[in-house]
């Protein structure tokens, strides 16, 4: 079998490393899975369309991934506020406000990973054009 061209190498790693945004248990458990998923559809597109079919298959991917890892990341905060209710059983009001708005930090969580990440590009380059 030969060589996959530098271009699949390069979408499968980008792939691969977008799959950060999930949480680290759902990528512990679906990651490979989902990595051989893509790989294989990567490997039919270029080879039945080329470059053009990658591009569809990677820019597919996008709003799928932002969805559903957002969607993971919220499962994961809920997780950890109900087993935070649990704990809360027999505490005094106080204890059990503290726990609340805490876990309502958490929910918030998701959205400002997201949001930070997606501006720290546009600030990096504000800072560069400032800086000339």
């Amino acid at each position: 079998m030969r060589e996959s061209p530098a271009v699949l190498r390069v979408a499968q790693a980008i792939y691969q490393r977008s799959l950060g945004l999930y949480p680290h248990r759902f990528r512990r458990e679906y990651g490979p899975e989902m990595i051989l998923l893509f790989n294989q559809m990567a490997q039919e597109a270029w080879r039945d369309r080329g470059l053009a079919g990658l591009l569809l298959v990677g820019l597919s991917t996008i709003p799928d991934l932002l969805v559903s890892a957002g969607k993971e990341h919220t499962a994961a905060c809920q997780e950890r506020i109900e087993s935070w209710k649990h704990g809360l059983e027999g505490k005094s009001p106080s204890g059990r406000l503290v726990m609340q708005l805490a876990g309502l930090g958490l929910l918030m969580l998701p959205i400002a990973v997201v949001s930070s990440s997606a501006f720290a590009k546009v600030d990096l380059t504000m800072k560069h054009v400032e800086g000339s």
